[in-house]
């Protein structure tokens, strides 16, 4: 059940994990990661548990359950390259879903999304020559 306290919204942790799951999903348009299916029911961890990542939106993809068993805790690029459905556009992706929290807006929230074209695109982020390059 969820609540309100002081003007806050609380969910309970099955409705908080659904929501989050739901939100790389949508991100990503409901494609898998790396070879591109349709409607993946898993998410893999770009750094492997076992490895010492963490469950974070930018250290999970949404990955059809094949490219989740095969890549299994294998170094994300070096597995990927090997595909025969790789991409520099989807490296190109995976790495700007990576490096998202270098790029989040001041309340946390991520600020990327896939356009039409399937691209992870910036939202209201400064231009590239705004960026401070000590960062």
């Amino acid at each position: 059940m969820s609540h309100w306290i002081s003007e806050t919204y609380l969910l309970n942790k099955r409705e908080a994990k659904r929501q989050f799951r739901d939100y790389i999903f949508e991100i990503w348009r409901h494609k898998c990661a790396y070879c591109g299916a349709e409607n993946p029911c898993t998410l893999d961890h770009i750094k492997p548990r076992s490895k010492g990542g963490t469950t974070n939106t930018y250290n999970l993809l949404p990955a059809c359950p094949n490219c989740n068993r095969t890549k299994g805790s294998k170094e994300v690029f070096s597995w990927f390259r090997t595909r025969k459905d790789w991409t520099a556009k989807r490296e190109a992706d995976i790495h700007l879903w990576i490096n998202q929290h270098s790029f989040e807006g001041s309340a946390g929230i991520p600020l990327l999304a896939i356009a039409d074209d399937d691209e992870i695109a910036y939202l209201d982020l400064p231009q590239p020559t705004q960026l401070d390059p000590d960062h």
